[in-house]
């Protein structure tokens, strides 16, 4: 399953820009932070982790992996013998993997994996600078469009990327690239 980590990479963009450990911060500003790990740093992170992560875990679209599955089991040669094979499939992608796929993505195990990621990255003012962006008004706005606009300009680039592989541009880049490297391939000892 793909996760996007655009969100998290917008917001580690903005904790560093906002946050007083950047650019002009001082080593002793840093260090009057509370510590990872300490009982103020993992509120921090609690937080941010369910105004970032976990709504992008939740967010998921469970049903598109859940037909993805089942697409590549109707595929195994096996399944497009046996109707009844096919049918038993389906109704296993359905519910099993259905609730397999949702008790993962709500596992403590997996939070627990993605805030020790975290932790390496972001200081206790990195998750005070976001949160306090993210519970702006503006900070707001951003979380409730940020996912459909990353989605809308996820699928545009997938289209402009099939767009472009058909686009003359590319027609002449990769006729000129066979006509450069076939020569030296011949050349090339077999």
């Amino acid at each position: 399953m793909q996760f996007r980590n655009t969100l998290l990479a917008v917001a580690l963009g903005l904790a560093g820009v906002l946050g007083p450990v950047s650019a002009g911060a001082t080593p002793s500003q840093a260090s009057e932070s509370p510590a990872v790990g300490s009982p103020a740093y993992e509120a921090l992170l609690e937080r941010y982790f369910q105004a970032t992560i976990a709504r992008e875990l939740g967010a998921t679209k469970v049903d598109e992996q859940v037909e993805g599955f089942k697409t590549t089991m109707r595929a195994k040669p096996e399944a497009q013998k046996c109707p009844a094979l096919s049918t038993a499939m389906d109704e296993l992608a359905d519910v099993d993997f259905r609730k397999l796929l949702i008790d993962y993505l709500n596992s403590d195990a997996l939070h627990a994996t993605i805030k020790q990621g975290l932790r390496k990255h972001l200081t206790h003012a990195d998750l005070e600078a976001f949160l306090a962006f993210a519970e702006s008004p503006a900070g707001r706005r951003y979380q409730e469009h940020s996912m459909a606009a990353t989605r809308e300009a996820e699928a545009a680039i997938e289209a402009s990327t099939e767009q472009m592989a058909s686009s003359p541009e590319f027609t002449e880049f990769f006729g000129s690239m066979v006509t450069r490297l076939v020569p030296l391939a011949m050349k090339c000892p077999k």
